[in-house]
């Protein structure tokens, strides 16, 4: 589903559990790192390579970034729990780390796995 990222939007907040999956098209997203005193700064920015709220295709739906609309543009989106299914078809064996109590030993293992919006 197409939707309109508009600038300032909230995508997700940090410790919020993530529903929404999204593959920006155009404009951009940043993710931002929260402090105890509630600063922000900018970690990540997610563009039309990247993807918001990818980690939850691993099991991990607890957002660790504050995820925002920085530029105006639209994106493709799907609810967090289709986007799961669709990596655990991709590669079951490896798909849920957080039931295994972590996370990949290193992103090379997931490295030729593209997701289409």
């Amino acid at each position: 589903m197409q939707t309109e990222m508009k600038q300032g939007v909230l995508l997700h907040e940090l410790n919020d559990d993530i529903d929404t999956v999204y593959f920006p098209q155009s404009g951009m997203a940043s993710l931002l790192a929260v402090m105890d005193d509630g600063t922000a700064i900018e970690v990540a920015t997610v563009g039309r390579q990247g993807v918001v709220g990818a980690m939850t295709g691993i099991g991990f739906n607890r957002a660790s970034t504050r995820a925002i609309v920085q530029l105006p543009g639209k994106a493709s989106k799907i609810s967090a729990k289709q986007f799961e299914r669709a990596v655990r078809q991709l590669n079951p064996e490896r798909a849920d780390h957080s039931a295994q109590g972590g996370a990949p030993r290193s992103g090379a293992e997931y490295r030729g796995v593209q997701f289409a919006a």
